[in-house]
């Protein structure tokens, strides 16, 4: 009963008629019960509009500031449906309130999502820093941030340890990714291989990933490239 008690319980300018809307809503849980009567005490108060007032036009309108507007649509359908039966809408209102429709708002960029086993094949095409790069991503699960500003103290082979941590102005994500991850002995033999090509390479800087063309550090928007490159998502 707690949705239903905090729905009651909330100060509306339109409490009474909220009230009678909750106690509409007989046959429906709790949770549901609160949701649809936030939503309406919202759109009454942003719109400034009295309830007798509802119309296809100021519920569109409202609806389409939201991603996901067409959630808002149904809580305010339901709400022209209570008041048609309490006869404070009349019939070709409502008929154009129930009639409404709301697409659900499409992502503007669709990810494409490649399967660990897909990169795993693509790992043999790949070879040096971004050969490594992937093998990281694969293994320890880092990500794209963490990877570029990795550096080669950040690897201790005499422990064991591959550690993430705060450097130069770049934070982790969050307190949570500072973190130490062990390193197998697999592990251990591909990043010792990697270190002695990389510290042969006399960079003027510390980082593990280095760009081939410039030898500079690799930065995030570059490795994304990169792989999308090749893996023929981009050309």
């Amino acid at each position: 009963m707690v949705n239903r008690l905090a729905a009651r319980s909330t100060p509306s300018e339109y409490n009474d008629i909220i009230l009678e809307f909750i106690d509409f809503m007989h046959h429906y849980s709790d949770h549901s019960v609160f949701q649809y009567s936030l939503c309406v005490k919202r759109f009454l108060k942003e719109t400034e509009n009295k309830p007798e007032e509802l119309n296809k036009k100021n519920i569109m309108e409202y609806c389409k500031q939201f991603i996901s507007g067409f959630v808002y649509l149904n809580y305010l359908k339901l709400f022209g449906q209570f008041l048609y039966d309490k006869e404070l809408l009349d019939e070709k209102t409502f008929l154009g309130i129930k009639l409404l429709r709301m697409k659900k708002k499409a992502p503007k960029h669709i990810p494409v999502i490649i399967p660990k086993e897909e990169w795993r094949k693509y790992y043999k095409k790949f070879n040096g820093p971004l050969k490594l790069a992937l093998y990281l991503q694969l293994n320890f699960g880092l990500r794209i941030g963490e990877l570029c500003n990795l550096t080669i103290t950040d690897i201790d082979l005499e422990k064991n340890l591959l550690s993430i941590s705060s450097k130069n102005g770049w934070e982790p994500k969050s307190k949570s990714s500072i973190r130490e991850l062990p390193i197998t002995a697999t592990q251990k033999t591909v990043l010792s291989q990697y270190l002695q090509l990389r510290i042969k390479k006399d960079l003027n800087h510390n980082y593990l990933l280095y760009s081939k063309s410039n030898g500079k550090k690799i930065q995030e928007g570059n490795l994304s490239t990169a792989y999308k490159k090749h893996i023929g998502i981009i050309s």
